[in-house]
């Protein structure tokens, strides 16, 4: 039988990010790789000079140009959901290499615990991780069936990571920049039922989308860099390989 690749696992079973540690911090490393290209890709980050123009007209009572905005407005849409995925796969990220669930537990079946998630994390060791054999997954190798007794295939909602102090204390995202990332997330959110474009200005607004690339920058690079050091760092003798649970 042909050994799975990371990306078979990932595709067919996504628990299989808790068959092991070294699995866990490999697919953190990847989400926090694509939300920094998603983020850096966004029209507005790319363009920072000229929103901070903008702002500076907005404080002082200035008339916007239609040519000048417009790009914004028409980037918007695309802007607010490129950085709600940046946002959003670095918070499940961090969950994970700190060894939190990021998937969501059934209530039918645990629901003491599924209620905890809806306010604070819940700890991998904390839940009782019973694999079984699911025989729905598309899959002759029964490694890759392996999935966890509980757990549903979708995981946490973003709105609710971004509201919830304990999760961001968690993910160490300061409060100011949630505000920032839940309107964004709002728009995101809106777009199954879109009428027109728009893009928000204030005075505050360049401050706000500096901050957020600020943390981009500095701190997702910092955590990217750990979790690299981790897994390829000087004295690590063995290649990472995505394992697959086999009892």
């Amino acid at each position: 039988m042909k050994e799975p690749t990371n990306l078979d696992a990932l595709k067919l079973n996504t628990h299989s990010i808790y068959h092991s540690d070294d699995n866990r911090i490999f697919c953190a490393l990847n989400l926090l790789l694509f939300a920094e290209t998603q983020f850096q890709s966004s029209f507005l980050i790319q363009n920072l000079d000229t929103l901070k123009l903008i702002s500076e007209n907005c404080s002082q009572g200035k008339p916007l140009k239609k040519e000048i905005v417009s790009d914004f407005v028409d980037n918007g849409l695309i802007d607010a959901i490129k950085i709600s995925i940046c946002f959003e796969n670095y918070s499940k990220a961090i969950l994970l290499a700190k060894g939190y669930l990021i998937h969501n537990i059934d209530r039918n079946k645990f629901k003491d615990e599924a209620k905890q998630q809806k306010k604070s994390p819940v700890l991998i060791e904390d839940f009782p991780c019973e694999f079984y054999d699911d025989t729905t997954i598309q899959s002759d190798n029964p490694k890759l069936r392996k999935k966890i007794n509980g757990l549903k295939d979708t995981t946490e909602q973003y709105s609710i990571i971004l509201k919830n102090k304990s999760y961001l204390d968690i993910i160490m995202l300061e409060e100011h920049l949630a505000k920032t990332l839940i309107d964004l997330n709002k728009a995101r959110n809106a777009l199954h039922l879109q009428f027109s474009l728009s893009f928000k200005m204030s005075s505050t607004t360049y401050d706000e989308f500096k901050a957020l690339k600020g943390f981009v920058d500095v701190k997702i690079k910092e955590r990217k860099k750990y979790l690299t050091d981790y897994l390829f760092g000087e004295g690590n003798t063995k290649k990472p390989i995505f394992e697959i649970k086999s009892t």
